[in-house]
């Protein structure tokens, strides 16, 4: 389950996360941290399996109730401090793909990603999670 968290309202955000068929988007939050908790009571989620990505202060509250804390290279100093990875990416250039790159990595699921796109017979609609 993946879900988008802002503080801000977005119609580019909102757009790009109906792009990417994503599962919450959550715009003009005020309190992430409530948010994550709801989320996590609703899909039955225990902190240590949910990451939250941060890049201000506003994010630290979220921080506090997530296993893994990532935050974007061009993120606030103190939240830098408290991240359990920090992308090489700045926020919007490229930071979420690296976030999506290393949590597959570490589940063992990214070089499969890769060898079925390198596949000669790969199409754009192939189902991925077969």
């Amino acid at each position: 389950m993946v879900a988008w968290i802002s503080g801000r309202a977005s119609e580019v955000a909102q757009r790009r996360f109906d792009e990417l068929g994503l599962h919450h988007c959550i715009l003009a939050c005020a309190d992430k941290a409530t948010a994550l908790r709801e989320l996590q009571q609703q899909y039955d989620l225990t902190p240590d399996q949910c990451c939250f990505v941060g890049d201000d202060l506003p994010d630290l509250p979220a921080f506090a109730v997530c296993g893994l804390k990532i935050a974007v290279a061009d993120a606030d100093p103190l939240v830098l401090s408290r991240a359990d990875f920090v992308t090489q990416k700045r926020g919007g250039q490229g930071a979420a793909r690296e976030v999506i790159e290393h949590i597959l990595g570490a589940q063992g699921q990214w070089q499969i990603l890769l060898d079925r796109f390198t596949r000669a017979d790969w199409t754009e609609h192939e189902n991925l999670q077969k």
